[in-house]
């Protein structure tokens, strides 16, 4: 499975509608999500994927785009 799809999952999960998820789609501003959101999005992250996600790593206002970017980086992928 590409790691979209499973960020997509995670979300989905979360209750964020799959219409809403899109390569564009911000964290904050298109997904809706809170501080405390991002911070469980980004442990949930880290487990799915086993990978530790520093500090500030995943901002409010990335895209699903950058957030799965991000994954591959910290998965040397």
């Amino acid at each position: 499975m590409e790691v979209e799809q499973e960020i997509g999952e995670i979300l989905t999960e979360m209750g964020i509608s799959p219409e809403q998820l899109t390569p564009e789609a911000t964290l904050a501003e298109d997904l809706d999500l809170d501080s405390v959101e991002l911070i469980q999005f980004a442990l949930e992250l880290e487990a799915h994927f086993n990978i530790e996600i520093p500090d500030e790593g995943v901002t409010p206002n990335m895209t699903l785009a950058q957030v799965a970017e991000k994954v591959r980086e910290l998965q040397g992928v």
